[in-house]
């Protein structure tokens, strides 16, 4: 199957790299789970991450039924700061792309959770099976 790549930067609402932090992603309904970077470095970043997703020519279309990118959530923890999940994160065959977090600090002794859906992309009409 094809591969798109994923950068993940994540920072704190400071604009500050936040390091140490792990990085968890999960395929598009949630069921298998893959720990991808297990501490960002200096920079708050993860080594790119190679993902499956659907061959190049769906997303040549200008519409289709069939979803051309795979959908992921993504999430990312640290011991002083709330966990992000960011939902449908889209990824492209053969293209690289980055996602930057921003951690927000946790307000008392056990860390909230805060989700964020990306929603659909433009490119995809149809209810078509999903590849992640």
């Amino acid at each position: 199957m094809p591969q798109g790549y994923l950068r993940i930067e994540v920072y704190n609402e400071q604009s500050l790299p936040v390091s140490n932090a792990t990085v968890t992603i999960f395929n598009g309904n949630l069921m298998v789970r893959q720990v991808v970077c297990e501490k960002t470095d200096s920079m708050g970043r993860c080594e790119e991450i190679a993902l499956e997703a659907p061959h190049p020519s769906l997303s040549q279309q200008s519409t289709t039924a069939r979803r051309p990118y795979s959908t992921y959530s993504v999430e990312v923890s640290h011991v002083e700061y709330d966990t992000e999940v960011v939902h449908n994160v889209q990824i492209f065959a053969d293209i690289g792309s980055t996602l930057t977090v921003i951690l927000r600090e946790k307000k008392g002794e056990t860390p909230g959770r805060n989700e964020n859906d990306l929603g659909e992309h433009k490119l995809f009409t149809g209810t078509g099976r999903t590849y992640a």
